[in-house]
């Protein structure tokens, strides 16, 4: 009897440190979790301890500048959208509260606790046995897993039920991580990384079925829209700080907004095309010198087979950097309100 009360308060003790350790990493958030991970996985490959100094005071900075601007931009663009809903005279029973108010019911629930501990030791032995070549890093995104067990849990009220989906979860995503690394590598100028961020992989297949459909409609197939065609095909009306200008105006007009706020809204989306970019720029910086060297080291180890093993990354500043994401972003702000006016959508 003595030896089992024992037994519970010492797991009773290991749960309490877990959830100091939740609230740590979410009190810290991107800005200064990255940087230690960024210094210790420098130091675990041996890279020059002013190097990996340097790099992870530049992905802690580069991070500052990207939600900076993020929180700054997308507060004045919220209320256009705001606008647009009263000009449209929408009324509807629910909103979306945005990922922050997600993760927070996430963390607030005991199980989910265990799932960075747990979500870490996994990947590393997906790694081991070769179902996956990336090593995330991104551990503040550890949520979305996260969030999978808090849904099973309240429906079924089963820690192990929970934990095994944040893995399934884990596993998929880490999966399809690999399946767009080259692609994400090229597109995004970011080498030697993946996104295994479950918003962002998770719609890549469905992205990709519908790619190669449009590709194969006459006329829109051929279409070639990139912010680069445009720029050629349009000289300074393509350029991504004249595009977001034009953009943010567009939305500001259908939402009848004043001349000023019309005007605020257009310059402040024209600042973020042309600022994350280089956020995003000290971001690379910063993780160039550990992408290469703990690919040097990792993939002469016999351990992994001598296969490319990457650095996952957030997604999410990365894409906010890309003139296509943000515009198509924007322009798609009017249609997905519009589609409250279908019958049943409220």
């Amino acid at each position: 009897m003595f030896h089992t009360l024992w037994l519970v308060l010492q797991i009773e003790n290991v749960v309490q440190i877990f959830e100091q350790l939740q609230i740590l990493i979410s009190a810290m958030g991107p800005a200064l979790l990255m940087p230690i991970i960024v210094f210790g996985l420098g130091l675990s490959v041996r890279l020059d301890i002013t190097k990996t100094l340097r790099s992870a005071l530049l992905v802690g900075v580069s991070f500052v500048g990207i939600f900076a601007l993020l929180e700054y931009v997308l507060g004045h663009v919220g209320e256009t959208v705001r606008a647009l809903a009263t000009v449209w005279g929408l009324h509807l029973i629910g909103i979306d509260v945005g990922w922050p108010a997600v993760a927070g019911f996430t963390w607030a629930l005991g199980v989910t606790v265990l799932v960075i501990p747990l979500g870490f030791g996994v990947n590393l032995l997906l790694l081991a046995v070769g179902w996956t070549r990336t090593l995330d890093a991104d551990i503040w995104n550890y949520w979305q897993w996260a969030f999978n067990a808090a849904i099973v849990y309240v429906l079924t009220g089963s820690w192990v039920l929970a934990l095994g989906a944040a893995i399934i979860t884990e596993a998929v995503v880490l999966r399809l991580a690999d399946w767009t690394a080259e692609l994400s590598q090229v597109y995004f100028d970011v080498p030697g990384t993946s996104f295994p961020h479950a918003q962002s992989v998770l719609q890549a297949p469905f992205a990709f079925a519908i790619e190669r459909c449009l590709r194969r409609v006459p006329i829109i197939g051929d279409w070639e829209v990139s912010p680069d065609a445009l720029e050629r095909r349009l000289d300074a009306l393509g350029d991504p700080v004249v595009l977001g200008f034009l953009v943010g105006l567009f939305i500001s007009v259908l939402a009848r907004q004043s001349l000023l706020a019309s005007f605020r809204t257009a310059v402040y989306v024209a600042g973020l095309l042309s600022l994350l970019p280089r956020m995003v720029a000290l971001l690379v910086e910063g993780l160039e010198p550990i992408v290469e060297q703990t690919s040097t080291r990792v993939n002469n180890s016999d351990r992994f087979g001598g296969e490319t093993v990457v650095i996952g990354i957030d997604a999410g500043p990365i894409a906010f950097a890309d003139t296509t994401a943000v515009v198509a972003g924007l322009v798609l702000i009017p249609y997905a309100l519009g589609l409250a006016f279908i019958p049943g959508l409220s």
